[in-house]
């Protein structure tokens, strides 16, 4: 789409396009910008789940071994 718009009469630079890829890059991370919105985002939501899955299961074993 970006080279397509370069070749038709008049041409002019198509910045949204250019923002919408840098935006989706944004979001999924990698290269030089870390690990992205969305990963981080998952990483920091998944915190509750695993740290309330290990004090079930230390709970258990405790129960279990007295």
């Amino acid at each position: 789409m970006i080279v397509d718009s370069l070749s038709i009469p008049p041409l002019y630079f198509r910045w949204d396009l250019v923002v919408i890829y840098v935006l989706f890059k944004f979001l999924q991370g990698g290269g030089t910008g870390g690990m992205g919105l969305l990963n981080n985002l998952r990483s920091f939501l998944w915190i509750r789940v695993q740290q309330y899955t290990t004090r079930e299961l230390q709970l258990e074993l405790f129960r279990h071994l007295h």
